[in-house]
């Protein structure tokens, strides 16, 4: 399972252990990170190996990808501080694709160089670089402070996506470690239905005269 985990701080030993249990238990191998603020001295000793984030000196980290080091390779191809993009390669199956791990700042002004702060020009990029949101299950709102509920959680797509994968189940979890959804990405084993083949022989067509056909169809009822 690919996972995009959200989190409202990765710094407390209780929260670390938390989320450990819950992507064992979803059996994640790919996993972005987003709200993480931690401390890019503190790095190490929170994520261990095999993992990048887009923490500076003087910024606390907001997104830190990690995976599984027999899953899968993950090369960082460009990041900032609002987004990490890279190039993700399944080992079993070779398969390759692009994926980016976005987290926009909390201003207006602080999210000019990445995209306006309009919503709607935002949907206009969308349109025209071609993306389409996936279909999903789950939970509609995936951010709350308990007073208002919006979904500002995406999982978008290209038209190559589906030259890789067949099928991708999308499931919007419910809530629990943060006040974002957890959201998972997942690619089932979708066997292709055999195509039927239909043979007409047109040389043993016979007309049958109007008079044969009444016959036939007196005998029938």
């Amino acid at each position: 399972m690919e996972e995009q985990k959200t989190s409202r701080g990765l710094n407390g030993p209780n929260k670390q252990e938390d989320i450990k249990i819950f992507l064992h238990q979803q059996q994640a191998r790919l996993v972005g990170f987003l709200e993480t603020k931690v401390k890019t001295q503190n790095m190490a000793q929170v994520m261990g190996k095999h993992w990048d984030h887009n923490a500076t000196l003087t910024d606390r980290g907001r997104i830190i990808v990690s995976w599984h080091l027999k899953r899968y390779k993950f090369i960082v191809i460009k990041k900032n501080d609002q987004m990490i993009h890279g190039e993700a390669i399944q080992l079993a199956t070779n398969k390759r694709f692009y994926i980016t791990f976005v987290y926009g700042k909390n201003l207006e002004e602080q999210r000019q160089p990445f995209g306006d702060g309009e919503i709607r020009d935002f949907v206009d990029c969308i349109l025209q670089i071609g993306l389409h949101e996936f279909n999903y299950v789950g939970a509609v709102f995936t951010w709350t402070n308990r007073t208002i509920w919006s979904r500002i959680g995406r999982a978008l797509y290209n038209d190559l996506w589906h030259g890789t994968f067949v099928f991708t189940h999308v499931n919007f979890m419910t809530e629990g470690l943060s006040n974002h959804t957890p959201i998972t990405l997942s690619f089932p084993y979708c066997p292709e239905p055999k195509h039927s083949f239909i043979f007409y022989d047109m040389g043993n067509l016979r007309i049958l005269s109007s008079t044969t056909l009444n016959k036939t169809c007196q005998t029938l009822s």
